[in-house]
């Protein structure tokens, strides 16, 4: 029996019992026990609103003592009724002979009371009421959320109708229980006429019906809590062309958080499907285009140097008078033959390096160099060159160890003080400074060449490293090369874990660093 029932049903017995007669001494006592003993607050009233009984529980609720409630004027005991709804339903009940049921609030306490009051036949009357305070903050509490559910179902209905994403709900007989808009955009039936089919019955190809019954059935019979299954990927004929689906299924539990129901999410995934098609066809015809490359490399490196070497060669062995004595004019003219094959070889190899670069080919030693007499090496072979120009070649090199392929650091070495020699005017000076980075040799270290040339302005100063770019700074007559020296030499810097840096004031001359991790590097 709950509360609101036993209210009834003891408001009963007392209007029936106050109908006859209301003092206590009249009363049986089985009523006595009954009010005595229940949890609802009873009154006894006199014609003269005189108290001639509380019962335990109406004491308790009023907060009085029980001596101080028999025998006042209920508007002293409560003067807070005074005025009120309960007033006005006090002398209702005792001028109009009938009874009265409703509830008010205290707000002087903050409670409220469910009250029935019913006439005696003294000409007073009888009250019996509780306390509802709870009750009714619970039912506010359940109205907010009752409220709070409503809109978010709201919301969520908005959502499912206008997302363009296909769902589907499917209960454990596989029957369709709701579909939202978008099924219809790709199955091209009205969302109504899906409800309480089976996946066969939605007109869906034969592999794909196979594939989501199969689904749904293993999701249906494993738990909750077991790991999400992965999408399902298909391809499908829409009323708007052939599409690519992606379908995430999604258990909904009941109560005992077995298997309820299945979500599908069908999301159209075909811009994205086209999109890796295109980059794998792209990626392929890249691999071929590599491929094609490298053959020509291969090729270009036999054929270009064969020719080259004979012309270098032919010309040493003239100039050795294998052939007869050889004039002062024409060993000039060899001597020019020779540089240009130099020139074209040079020009060749770092078209070759380049292209190495481009299509990834590029092997790199990764052993200990030592800076110090790599340097040495190449400014003693540079030296030629620098006299010829009228140029100061100088060195500050300290002992440092790092980690590289010496073929590499040794091309860098060699393109970075050609291109020192070349800038520099006749009188200017160029130095080498080799140095460690710090004190810890794990650190690695560092290759600097600075030239007493024009220097670079701040906004070229990047581009130099762009292959087929050729600053001319400051010069008239055009310099030799096809600008892809210091291109090459800082992607092989950065194959080797280090960098190429540019540090130079207009009309000051340029430095250029190369710096490389230190030995402990090399694997």
């Amino acid at each position: 029996m709950d509360s609101s029932q036993a209210s009834g049903d003891g408001a009963n017995l007392v209007e029936r019992r106050a109908r006859t007669t209301i003092p206590r001494r009249a009363l049986d006592a089985q009523v006595a026990a009954v009010l005595e003993s229940v949890t609802h607050g009873f009154l006894a009233l006199d014609a003269e609103w005189r108290v001639t009984y509380a019962n335990p529980a109406a004491v308790a609720l009023s907060g009085a003592p029980p001596d101080a409630l028999v025998g006042r004027i209920h508007w002293d005991v409560w003067p807070e009724t005074c005025g009120t709804e309960v007033e006005a339903r006090y002398r209702a009940v005792v001028a109009e002979r009938r009874s009265a049921h409703f509830e008010h609030h205290y707000p002087g306490r903050d409670v409220w009371h469910e009250i029935h009051a019913f006439p005696t036949v003294n000409g007073g009357l009888a009250v019996v009421y509780r306390d509802i305070t709870e009750e009714r903050a619970a039912a506010a509490t359940r109205a907010r959320y009752a409220a709070a559910l409503a809109a978010r179902e709201r919301e969520l209905s908005v959502i499912l109708e206008t997302a363009t994403d296909a769902v589907l709900r499917f209960d454990r007989e596989l029957r369709v229980t709701f579909a939202n808009p978008a099924v219809t955009r790709v199955t091209g039936i009205p969302a109504d006429a899906l409800l309480g089919h089976t996946p066969d019955m939605l007109g869906l190809p034969a592999d794909i019906v196979a594939r989501c019954t199969d689904r749904l059935r293993a999701l249906l019979a494993s738990s909750c809590s077991d790991e999400p299954l992965s999408p399902l990927t298909f391809e499908l004929d829409t009323p708007s062309g052939r599409r690519w689906f992606e379908a995430q299924t999604v258990l909904e539990p009941d109560a005992d958080d077995r298997p309820k129901a299945v979500l599908v999410v069908a999301r159209d995934i075909t811009p994205r499907v086209r999109a890796e098609q295109a980059t794998a066809h792209a990626l392929a015809a890249a691999e071929a285009a590599n491929r094609a490359k490298a053959e020509f490399l291969a090729t270009m490196s036999h054929e270009l140097r064969t020719p080259l070497n004979a012309i270098r060669g032919y010309t040493e062995l003239i100039a050795l008078g294998v052939h007869g004595p050889v004039t002062d004019a024409q060993r000039e003219c060899l001597e020019r033959i020779a540089r240009s094959e130099r020139h074209l070889l040079e020009l060749i190899t770092d078209i070759l390096d380049y292209a190495r670069i481009e299509a990834g080919r590029v092997a790199y030693e990764s052993s200990a160099v030592a800076l110090r007499p790599l340097i040495q090496d190449v400014c003693s072979w540079m030296e030629r060159n620098a006299q010829a120009k009228g140029v100061v070649l100088d060195s500050d090199l300290r002992p440092v160890d790092v980690c590289g392929d010496p073929k590499r650091v040794r091309q860098i070495v060699v393109n970075l003080l050609t291109n020192a020699i070349k800038f520099t005017p006749p009188g200017g000076r160029v130095t080498l400074r080799s140095a460690p980075v710090s004190e810890n040799p794990a650190d690695g270290g560092v290759v600097e060449v600075t030239d007493t040339g024009p220097g670079i302005p701040p906004a070229e100063q990047e581009r130099v490293f762009l292959p087929f770019v050729q600053l001319d700074r400051g010069r008239q007559n055009p310099i030799g090369g096809v600008g892809l020296g210091l291109a090459i030499s800082r992607e092989f810097a950065r194959g080797m874990g280090g960098d190429l840096r540019l540090r130079s004031v207009p009309n000051d001359g340029s430095t250029f660093t190369l710096q490389l991790p230190g030995p402990t590097q090399c694997a």
